[in-house]
């Protein structure tokens, strides 16, 4: 079953051709990389499919549902999640509270529930806390719990972040950029984590820079240039396509 179709997408700003006739299909539980030269169209495309962009054309549709008409928040629950190129956290939260902003979803959340802090709130921040920390301990964190985020390493920040969107309980996770800046150890737990969560059928689109995870993490590889698709298929396939070795080493 597809998690993710694709389908002659093009989103334009002015004269720029950001992305052009893209189309793509992410089968549902499998790990999918996109990537392609700086000012390929990938951040942009990811904004298009999780709905902070609304495309100019095309077509997405997200387990056989249309999102052309539905915003951020509607797209994510539905279970179509993502994470930022740039850490988007609250600096004066602890890491357990900027965890538990993702359970906004699934909770009592009006504005007069929101100020008045009703009852139903009240009855639901135990499970949610117990559910934060299984998460933390989950992804091999717990231990941050009470330290603000700007007191703890890089690579916890990393796995916060996939903290925080496992918390909006999603089917699919668009992550950018998952192990930039990471050193060799952390870049292996996220690794490890992207593919514990295929196993546990949840479909993954990621933009990454690193060739080596890249090859080794994707089942199946979509390249962007100029707002197209230069190239798809196995990681195989992609080391030996002429097309991308020149995109990327001009040759």
């Amino acid at each position: 079953m597809d998690a993710l179709k694709v389908e002659n997408l093009s989103k334009h700003f002015g004269g720029l051709k950001a992305i052009h006739n893209f189309s793509m299909t992410v089968a549902a539980g499998s790990i999918h990389a996109l990537i392609g030269p700086n000012g390929a169209g990938k951040t942009t495309l990811v904004n298009c499919l999780s709905g902070l962009f609304f495309a100019d054309k095309g077509s997405i549709r997200f387990y056989n549902q249309s999102l052309e008409s539905l915003a951020f928040y509607q797209r994510a629950r539905l279970g179509l999640v993502r994470t930022f190129q740039n850490l988007e956290l609250c600096q004066h939260l602890n890491i357990l509270e900027n965890v538990l902003l993702g359970f906004y979803l699934s909770l009592e959340n009006s504005l007069s529930a929101s100020l008045f802090f009703s009852s139903k709130i009240a009855q639901q921040e135990p499970r949610v806390k117990q559910e934060a920390l299984a998460l933390l301990a989950e992804l091999g964190i717990a231990d941050y719990a009470k330290q603000l985020v700007t007191e703890v390493p890089y690579g916890v920040l990393k796995k916060m972040e996939i903290a925080r969107i496992l918390a909006a309980s999603p089917k699919m996770l668009l992550l950018d950029e998952p192990v930039a800046g990471l050193n060799h150890k952390e870049t292996d737990d996220i690794m490890a984590i992207i593919e514990n969560l295929a196993m546990k059928g949840k479909a993954v689109l990621f933009i990454e820079h690193d060739m080596k995870c890249v090859m080794r993490l994707a089942q199946k590889i979509t390249v962007m240039n100029f707002g197209e698709k230069l190239a798809e298929g196995s990681p195989q396939d992609i080391r030996q396509n002429d097309k991308v070795i020149a995109a990327y080493f001009g040759k």
